[in-house]
Parts: structure tokens; C-alpha cells; sequence
């Protein structure tokens, strides 16, 4: 699962981060939404394994 958003930049934003916690919450519906809360988990832990195989650092998009 990916939101598509850069939020580990360079600066600190309370906006950006309300916003993005905004967006995250509304991903959550959606993913509740598809298929209730054993669906929700199954994400999250998909999202935990990737972390962990990227030791938790965020991918330099532009490098692609």
C-alpha cells in the first residue's frame, strides 16, 4: 500500500502532517470498506514487512 506522498522531507509542517494523517484515515475507510477489519490488518502488516525489508528508510523516489 502506498498513499504516493513524500512526508519524510526535509522540513517539519503541523499542516502537511494533519493532512497526511487526514489522507491515511481516509485510506483506512477505504481499506475497511473493502473488507472489514481482518483486511485493514492484512495491509498493515504488509506495510510493517515492507518497512522492515527497507530497514524502515524511505526510498528515494527520484531515483527511479
Amino acid at each position: 500500500m502506498s498513499t504516493g506522498l513524500n512526508i519524510q522531507g526535509e522540513t517539519h509542517d503541523n499542516t502537511e502532517d494533519s493532512c497526511t494523517a487526514l489522507k491515511l484515515y481516509r485510506k483506512y475507510l477505504e481499506l475497511y470498506q473493502e473488507g472489514g477489519n481482518h483486511y485493514v490488518t492484512k495491509v498493515l502488516y504488509e506495510v510493517y514487512d515492507k518497512g522492515f525489508q527497507l530497514n524502515w528508510k524511505v526510498p528515494d523516489l527520484d531515483a527511479r
